[in-house]
């Protein structure tokens, strides 16, 4: 098994990769380029194999490539691309540091292949950094004022369902319409975006068709990461379903 880490600027697309890398029985990471640039010294210690995206610019990878080399333990760096660089292009690459390449669409027996001869006999302890960098990574989300909103009143009601003409009422100190309703939809999609985009592994909000929405008991922490222990967020206010 290896241990890999994949650096993106959108970590949605990489979900086909680093599902393929489960199947194989790796370890993999997936982070965002702005997280993985404060914290990288600390993660190559973690990883014998890192991935980075199509979507990271060569000013990225270089910044990358710059740091990971500097570490006496090797790691291996591969950059994926859309098309295999020729060799004019791969030469241009070489002075970057990018030595190695994975096909965007690579299929299972190419990644088995690829990591075949990468095989640890060990395994490295990966949880630790994992928690920490995804908890990190959470405060990094900024939430707009009518989410925060949002937020707070799930998180006020942690455990139940709250309704939506509530919840509407709440944001907007109007009575509910098929616009807030539909403003609302469009909070708790944003909502779960941001978050999943800074890795939470749980979905962040409940829905309960026709009735209303709840805050993921397993993603609780992780909204407190966001928010903070600040006293607003703790006011003794319930609202009945």
């Amino acid at each position: 098994m290896c241990n890999i880490m994949i650096i993106t600027r959108n970590i949605l697309v990489e979900q086909q990769l680093q599902q393929r890398l489960q199947h194989l029985g790796h370890e993999v990471f997936c982070t965002g380029i702005e997280t993985c640039h404060a914290q990288l010294r600390l993660l190559v210690e973690f990883f014998d194999s890192i991935i980075l995206s199509e979507t990271l610019s060569n000013e990225d990878a270089q910044l990358i490539i710059d740091q990971v080399e500097s570490k006496e333990q090797p790691i291996e760096v591969l950059r994926k691309v859309e098309t295999l660089p020729s060799k004019e292009q791969s030469s241009e690459f070489a002075k970057l540091g990018i030595k190695s390449y994975l096909s965007i669409d690579a299929s299972l027996e190419e990644l088995r292949e690829k990591y075949a001869k990468q095989q640890k006999s060990w395994v490295r302890d990966t949880k630790t950094v994992f928690n920490l960098v995804t908890k990190r990574s959470y405060v990094n989300v900024h939430l707009a004022k009518n989410e925060k909103k949002l937020m707070k009143i799930l998180l006020e009601n942690a455990g139940s369902c709250v309704e939506r003409n509530i919840i509407c009422e709440k944001i907007w100190d109007n009575q509910p319409t098929n616009s807030s309703m539909s403003q609302l939809s469009a909070l708790i999609k944003k909502i779960q975006t941001k978050f999943e985009e800074a890795g939470l592994e749980h979905k962040l909000v409940l829905t309960y068709w026709g009735r209303g929405y709840q805050i993921n008991p397993q993603a609780e922490e992780a909204v407190q990461e966001i928010l903070g222990d600040n006293d607003q967020w703790k006011e003794p206010h319930v609202l009945k379903a």
